[in-house]
């Protein structure tokens, strides 16, 4: 499986709806079933341009597997990182523990 997000090469355009590409660059176990997953955009414009707000939360997409939607677990005065709490439950979710 990949380590980066799908996306067309548009994504840093103002569309909130594209896919932005993000590579996993840290897993850490925080009880069995849930690991917290932080990712990193690819492109600096995408990293300057995300602001979240608590409770707020992405479509996690995985080529060939499938998108859910993971709450935002990062707190947005972290720049730059997109840290997200998943509980394996499904078929992406189990995909993105296997990685």
């Amino acid at each position: 499986m990949p380590d980066t997000l799908m996306a067309p090469p548009e994504a840093a355009s103002a569309n909130p709806y594209l896919p932005r590409p993000a590579r996993l660059v840290s897993v850490r176990q925080m009880v069995p079933d849930n690991h917290l997953f932080t990712f990193r955009f690819l492109d600096s414009r995408d990293t300057e341009a995300f602001r979240h707000r608590p409770g707020q939360f992405v479509m996690l997409s995985l080529a060939g597997v499938g998108e859910a939607p993971i709450s935002i677990s990062s707190s947005p005065s972290r720049p730059g990182v997109l840290e997200l709490c998943v509980r394996r439950v499904g078929r992406l979710t189990g995909a993105l523990y296997r990685n």
